[in-house]
């Protein structure tokens, strides 16, 4: 994992310890953690692990990401990488929504990521206000971090209980047994960063059964978004307004969607789907030949 190893030194030793056991070192990186951009909410601390990442890189045996545009990032720097997409355990999501998502009540609305997504949550806010503004209590919509500072007051907060340990599995434990939504809303904006990323967000919300609207930025574009799933959603106000309007007048089309997204999910996101895809990497990379600590560049061995 990317953040395992905080400490040079403590890389070299593990690389070293991992090839005297003729083992692999493998990493993983999910996001383009090599050029953090200056107006990036957590530049500072992560412009401070790039080197660290680098050196990771060049220590491992494998390394795998999740996007053949990171794939292509890192090869420039002469790191051959494995495409492994991102895929949520489903043994975690086994609680499976229901087969009718409620018609009565308000058409409820989802945000949800890290408190690092002010500029993507500005891109809609003013489409969530006017929606808000027109249909009043119609809709609801609810947001799990995004921001750093105050919601609006036409957003609900849906805080997250303390959990042991900052434990995932215990969030998907929490998130699962919480009302139902209809509708997850992923915004992102278009940029360099942005391109390396995954459409890991389409996964949460179509294992919560409901439908997706996100950007049409490459990091959506040939997800489950961007088919049965949802829609991708242009950079406009206007674009996600009118896209949010037409599935709280007509429910039947967000069913339709909520549908795709988890059979899409079921097919193609969850760790046993994606079962033989990842055994191959693991069984390549423990039966390659072995890599001495003074090449620069041992990840090249490595052919997926």
């Amino acid at each position: 994992q990317r953040a395992a190893i905080a400490d040079p030194n403590l890389a070299e030793a593990l690389a070293a310890h991992v090839r005297g056991q003729d083992a692999a070192l493998a990493y993983d990186l999910d996001d383009d953690l090599i050029d953090i951009p200056d107006d990036h909410p957590e530049a500072d601390r992560l412009q401070a692990r790039s080197v660290l990442v680098r050196q990771m890189l060049r220590l491992a045996s494998v390394i795998t990401v999740s996007t053949p545009a990171l794939q292509a990032k890192l090869a420039k720097l002469g790191c051959r990488a494995v495409v492994v997409p991102n895929g949520l355990d489903e043994r975690l999501w086994s609680v499976a929504p229901p087969l009718r998502l409620p018609r009565q009540g308000p058409v409820r609305f989802l945000l949800m990521g890290t408190a690092t997504h002010d500029r993507d949550f500005a891109l809609i806010a003013p489409a969530l206000e006017a929606l808000s503004t027109t249909f009043a209590e119609r809709v609801s919509i609810g947001m799990i971090g995004m921001i750093a500072g105050d919601a609006p007051p036409w957003i609900e907060r849906v805080v997250v209980p303390s959990l042991p340990g900052g434990s995932y599995a215990a969030f998907v434990n929490w998130i699962t047994r919480q009302p139902p939504w209809h509708v997850g809303v992923a915004p992102l904006a278009d940029s360099p960063f942005n391109a390396c990323k995954s459409s890991i967000k389409t996964l949460d919300y179509a294992a919560l059964g409901i439908a997706v609207l996100a950007s049409d930025v490459p990091a959506y574009r040939g997800s489950l978004a961007d088919g049965p799933g949802g829609m991708l959603v242009g950079a406009s106000a206007d674009d996600w307004f009118w896209a949010m309007n037409a599935l709280v007048r007509g429910p039947a089309r967000w069913e339709t969607l909520a549908r795709g997204a988890h059979d899409a999910w079921l097919r193609s996101g969850t760790l046993a789907s994606q079962a033989a895809l990842r055994r191959g990497v693991w069984r390549k990379a423990v039966t390659a030949p072995s890599v001495t600590l003074g090449n620069t560049r041992p990840a090249k061995r490595f052919k997926a």
